[in-house]
């Protein structure tokens, strides 16, 4: 399950000498769990369960890290370790880099490594261009303009679910620390999907 995925995800980023060392990343997937036929209704199932994850989180949210996701602060976390989401789904037909098949799949990775890599640094600044350029060619448009680097004061949750079309974003993230039970999925679910244990 998710939970296990990422607290063996966590296990060996902390156990590694060099977290930067650490390529792995949690991919999970939904085959029967949502039937959704736009991007925004794959998003509110990608929140639903990011919400879900954080009401199961066994241990304390990281103090250096900001609850509103509406703070360039924020990062989702769970098992103490900050982490960075990707929401595909193949409702995505513009931004093709974000459809990796016939699936909602989350890509979920620790935030620590995109920091080394990619953070904003003159050498993470090169990376962050370069994988910019290959979405620019491999989607046949430009990249979004929420992609940034995390504490250069952009709004991470914008990153998590990219809109399809490049226009400036007015809507707020559904995630609310502390329990989302004001902001439920209304989006389709299958049969046995509704109240799965993501555990």
């Amino acid at each position: 399950m998710i939970t296990d995925g990422l607290r063996a995800l966590h296990s060996r980023v902390g156990s590694a000498t060099n977290p930067a060392q650490v390529r792995r990343a949690v991919m999970a997937f939904a085959e029967d769990a949502v039937r959704a036929q736009t991007v925004e209704d794959y998003h509110a199932f990608g929140w639903w369960i990011l919400s879900e994850l954080h009401d199961i989180d066994p241990a304390p949210w990281p103090e250096q890290v900001a609850k509103d996701p509406n703070s360039p602060g924020w990062s989702m976390c769970f098992n103490g370790m900050p982490l960075f989401c990707n929401m595909s789904s193949p409702a995505h037909r513009t931004r093709r880099s974000r459809n990796l098949g016939a699936h909602f799949m989350l890509v979920i990775n620790p935030r620590e490594r995109f920091d080394i890599f990619a953070g904003d640094t003159p050498s993470g600044r090169n990376v962050r261009a370069n994988i910019r350029d290959r979405i620019d060619r491999y989607d046949g448009t430009p990249h979004s303009q929420h992609l940034s680097s995390y504490g250069s004061g952009a709004l991470e949750w914008l990153q998590y679910s990219l809109a399809e079309n490049d226009a400036e974003r007015t809507d707020r993230c559904p995630f609310a620390f502390g329990g989302h039970g004001s902001t439920p999925f209304f989006g389709g679910y299958s049969n046995d999907s509704a109240g799965k244990d993501l555990s």
